[in-house]
């Protein structure tokens, strides 16, 4: 486990009376485990499983130096841990169909808490499922702030939920063009105890809103979704594409498409703006 100063480093923040406070008051996470310098969290969370990690423990990385997300893409960090990384253990799979749509309601939720003021470039939404993004009013083009990674782990004893997130914080300098960072969109670096905090308390909320009534969350979740309304194109698992008008999000989570060949409802699949179709939005809600 590589050192990292306490400037640069998430896990001396836990300390920080403000996320303590947070821990205190929440239902379901409660603990949250630092692994320092680690490849990846997720992996981190896996063998904390296997060693009896308990249901809302959240596995915190100071850096991760191998993150992934979907379908195996890479997610960077710096040096000094400019991206938030951390992964929740949750022994509620039958959520799981829904978990995507909540951890995205979540960051956007806490990134408003922490930075909601110093917000003067953009304001984060979701792409359908659970990509954070903002829109350039430059160029029309969506970037990423953070992505969220949903794996099972199924044992003899045990089946779990890993859930994955990875928010840019301070970043500037260092992305692709297709990525943004949290610094970006205020001018600043953030306050990291006020955003670990404000994530914190906010995934605790829609976790224990999944548990009770996971279709009601949805409400929330489609007017944070800059998706629907759009013209899009999805790609689905095995390669077919679907082209037209995302004209909403059923209560199953599936993202229902109107195209030229009718309604089609998306259970998982690639989005993306349709080339050659404007990508002004329509109200579908």
């Amino acid at each position: 486990m590589g050192a990292v100063d306490g400037t640069s480093a998430w896990s001396p923040h836990l300390d920080d009376s403000r996320v303590r406070e947070v821990l205190v008051r929440n239902r379901r996470l409660r603990e949250v485990l630092p692994v320092g310098e680690v490849d990846s969290t997720q992996d981190a969370a896996s063998a904390s499983v296997a060693d009896g990690a308990r249901d809302g423990t959240v596995v915190l990385a100071d850096r991760q130096l191998a993150g992934r997300g979907r379908s195996g893409r890479t997610w960077d960090d710096d040096r000094d841990g400019g991206t938030l990384a951390l992964t929740v253990i949750i022994d509620t799979p039958a959520i799981a169909a829904f978990a995507p749509h909540a951890f995205g309601l979540a960051v956007v939720t806490a990134v408003e808490a922490a930075a909601a003021v110093e917000l003067t470039a953009a304001i984060p939404l979701l792409k359908w499922p659970n990509d954070v993004v903002v829109r350039s009013d430059e160029d029309g083009r969506l970037r990423k702030l953070a992505g969220i990674l949903i794996e099972r782990q199924q044992a003899a004893d045990r089946d779990v939920l890993l859930c994955g997130i990875g928010l840019n914080v301070d970043l500037r300098g260092l992305l692709p063009p297709d990525r943004i960072c949290l610094a970006s969109l205020t001018g600043a670096s953030p306050v990291r105890p006020v955003l670990l905090a404000s994530l914190l308390a906010a995934l605790d909320d829609v976790i224990v809103r999944l548990g009770d009534a996971p279709r009601a969350l949805l409400a929330d979740y489609r007017t944070r979704c800059e998706t629907i309304g759009r013209a899009v194109e999805v790609t689905l698992p095995g390669g077919r594409r679907v082209v037209g008008r995302a004209t909403g999000v059923d209560d199953e989570g599936r993202l229902v498409v109107a195209g030229a060949d009718g309604t089609e409802a998306i259970l998982a699949g690639t989005v993306r703006d349709a080339v050659g179709h404007p990508s002004g939005r329509e109200e579908h809600r």
